[in-house]
């Protein structure tokens, strides 16, 4: 139970659904941030008990362990997964070392937070990277894409009857149509639900400002989705370009 104001324990309403908390702010929170501590956990036991070997460690790492925490992270606003994802963050990183060699992220001019090392690691493979992402800073790209793939099936459309036509009257009429106004009808409600939303796409866009990256996030918000969402985060990984032409003196792992 979340602590009140007095730092006492209080009871906070709220409901799980598939798997993901429904309720107030406190009752998401709360259930998430034991979500990360379980996800973080596991991460962290897995790394103990294969740390005598690291390649089978790396491996399990790369295709099972990263995406744990993923299902979340496409179903809930940023700011409920935040504390989870970042301590998924930190065990993944723990984890990565493990497989790799001790202090490897703070070499040169390396730190916990940022540096070479660290941002080849989250790089994915095809980019010359280690292809462990950051939860953290993949949240918002797979949070709006999540919910504009869900609200464009919500509605008819000429080849469907849609999912949850009952929703019509919060996006409008022919909305996901050709053409059609998309989220602007919703978003200009300012619900809770759509500035979340609105913020992360303003927080996508701000990570490829002053790029030439062309893509899904240069359209505004209620016009999210126009082009394939499943180019959102391809669209993140070219902020991280410029470590191609990083000097390749020392084995980075």
């Amino acid at each position: 139970m979340p602590c009140g104001p007095s730092g006492e324990p209080r009871e906070v309403l709220g409901i799980t659904v598939g798997g993901v908390p429904v309720g107030e702010d406190d009752f998401e929170m709360e259930w998430m941030a034991r979500r990360g501590a379980t996800v973080a956990g596991y991460i962290t036991s897995t790394r103990e008990q294969l740390r005598h070997l690291p390649g089978h460690l790396w491996a399990i790492l790369f295709y099972c362990l990263q995406s744990r925490l993923d299902y979340w992270l496409r179903l809930l606003p940023t700011d409920i997964t935040r504390g989870a994802a970042q301590a998924v963050d930190a065990a993944l990183l723990s984890t990565a070392e493990a497989a790799g060699r001790p202090g490897m992220f703070t070499e040169e001019d390396g730190t916990q937070a940022e540096g070479v090392m660290l941002r080849r690691l989250r790089l994915p493979a095809r980019r010359r990277g280690g292809g462990i992402r950051s939860r953290l800073e993949l949240a918002p790209a797979a949070y709006c894409a999540s919910v504009v793939e869900s609200m464009e099936r919500f509605l008819p459309t000429a080849g469907s009857t849609g999912f949850w036509a009952v929703l019509e009257p919060v996006f409008g009429a022919g909305a996901f149509a050709a053409g059609g106004h998309r989220l602007e009808q919703w978003l200009d409600t300012r619900s809770p639900e759509a500035m979340a939303f609105f913020l992360a796409w303003m927080r996508c866009q701000a990570g490829v400002r002053d790029t030439d990256v062309r893509g899904p996030l240069d359209d505004e918000p209620h016009q999210a989705g126009v082009v394939s969402t499943g180019q959102l985060q391809h669209a993140k990984t070219i902020l991280s370009v410029n470590i191609d032409i990083l000097p390749h003196r020392h084995p980075w792992f």
